[in-house]
């Protein structure tokens, strides 16, 4: 176990993370600025079989990368954000990263309950980048407060199969997915308001054998 008052890992060039267990746990001191847990600023790819990743400060992001950047979460791997999980890209969209992929299977889990926030906005997954998929299979479950996934940009995509769960039911919005090109074969998705969103040009969007 890793905790630290500030980011538990910074990584500045070609990163590799390999997880199989315990926990990293960050409490970035400038707490509501959106700090991660984890910070990518090259090339990285974190590997997850088992293990935790999260941050404790309110308004916080457990994993940030940016460019060029795989995550594989598997087995009991959970990534545990308040504000994100998962974030590509800074948090402004005048920023965004690009060209980036997350795989999400087995039992594993992406979370953020949206703590510190009067509307308790949180994102298990956010894209502020272009040319990224997301793909979400077996028994995986993606529970934000606000957003499932939301990956808006240019290019970016999710794909929802087996029985994997989205979940998005508690925070003042309530979207299980917003991308422009969504594939769903399987699984589950709840949401307060929207289960499905995908307003941009171009959009292409495939449901079925899901709950909805």
């Amino acid at each position: 176990t890793l905790i630290s008052s500030q980011e538990s890992i910074i990584a500045n060039g070609k990163f590799t993370l390999n997880m199989s267990g315990g926990t990293l746990s960050g409490k970035p001191a400038r707490q509501n600025m959106y700090n991660p847990s984890v910070v990518c600023n090259g090339e990285a790819l974190i590997n997850m079989t088992g293990g935790k990743i999260e941050t404790t400060a309110n308004q916080s992001i457990a994993v940030c990368a940016k460019n060029d950047s795989v995550i594989n979460l598997s087995g009991d791997a959970v990534i545990s954000g308040t504000n994100a999980g998962i974030r590509f890209g800074d948090f402004s969209g005048r920023d965004l990263g690009n060209n980036n992929v997350v795989n999400i299977s087995g039992n594993a889990k992406v979370t953020a309950n949206g703590a510190g926030n009067n509307w308790k906005i949180g994102f298990a997954i956010q894209a502020n980048a272009t040319n990224t998929s997301i793909n979400v299979s077996e028994n995986a479950t993606i529970q934000g407060s606000s957003y499932g996934v939301l990956a808006g940009q240019d290019g970016c995509s999710v794909t929802v199969s087996d029985n994997a769960t989205i979940i998005a039911t508690s925070g003042s919005e309530g979207y299980g997915i917003g991308a422009p090109d969504i594939t769903i074969t399987g699984g589950t998705i709840t949401a307060k308001n929207y289960g499905v969103i995908s307003d941009m040009a171009n959009s292409v969007v495939v449901i079925n054998n899901s709950s909805y």
